[in-house]
């Protein structure tokens, strides 16, 4: 670009396309937007343009004394089993289309899960079944449709909640991994409570308390609710649907039914 009145030089045009970031969120025309969204908290890039995010862009906005992004962090690349994704190649995916197969939950999940975010990631559509059929279909959905069913039946949907000595502990942990963008791992160590309430009614095996120990078998739904609803909370970032059928049901005063949540039917394409 042409600098005005000055022909002889020229403007990279990078420089005009870095300022959007600042004149999107009110520089130059809303102070107090600006002040409430810059500097970012996280200036997320492609990993072939660190060029101009890590070294351009900072001396631009330090010769206009204005501050740095507090973090920028550079994502890899996709590639569709194991191949480049190419027009020529046609193995292109719409990621609108998966969305209204699977949901838009099961796809962030994937992808979040699946790929350590910041390296290059293979996607499939096998692994993206096996995840969608383990971890969510079995794992959570299952788990959540038979503690409602057993609170429902058992206990009239009023159940005591009992209290997570390491709750709090896992809390941390997990708001610690979201920080560091180490979301395969904070995903992981929620998927361990999910595993850890699905180990809980094998062992006890509530509906055979509800003939022996009514005691236990309170005591033993309310861990399985509290487990539910910490789950609840950590996935609200990353399943935000699930998340929201969750809480309206295990967070009621009366514990209400989940209807599957991620059917093992999942939808044909259109």
């Amino acid at each position: 670009i042409e600098v005005p009145n000055d022909p002889g030089n020229v403007i990279y045009v990078w420089f005009d396309a870095l300022l959007n970031y600042m004149t999107a969120v009110g520089y130059g025309w809303d102070d107090e937007l600006f002040a409430k969204y810059w500097p970012a908290d996280v200036h997320l890039v492609g990993k072939d343009i660190i060029k101009f995010h890590c070294a351009l862009w900072p001396a631009m906005l330090m010769a206009a004394d204005l501050p740095l992004p507090k973090k920028v962090f550079a994502h890899g690349f996709f590639t569709i089993d194991g191949q480049k994704i190419s027009k020529s190649l046609g193995n292109a995916i719409d990621p609108n289309e998966l969305a209204a197969k699977y949901s838009v939950d099961t796809l962030r999940y994937f992808l979040l899960r699946e790929i350590p975010f910041g390296g290059d990631g293979d996607f499939s559509f096998d692994r993206l079944e096996q995840r969608y059929t383990s971890d969510l279909a079995n794992d959570l959905g299952n788990l959540a449709s038979r503690v409602s069913n057993m609170v429902a039946k058992y206990a009239a949907g009023k159940i005591s909640v009992q209290e997570l000595e390491n709750a709090s502990t896992i809390e941390q942990e997990v708001y610690s991994l979201t920080e560091k963008l180490s979301f395969d791992k904070a995903l992981a160590r929620i998927w361990e409570v999910v595993s850890d309430a699905n180990k809980l009614v094998d062992a006890e095996k509530p509906w055979e308390l509800a003939k022996t120990d009514e005691t236990k078998l309170l005591k033993v739904l309310g861990t399985l609710v509290a487990q539910i609803r910490l789950v609840t909370k950590l996935i609200k970032p990353y399943l935000p649907e699930a998340a929201e059928k969750l809480d309206k049901a295990f967070n009621a005063d009366t514990i209400k039914k989940v209807e599957p949540m991620f059917p093992r039917e999942i939808k044909p394409e259109e």
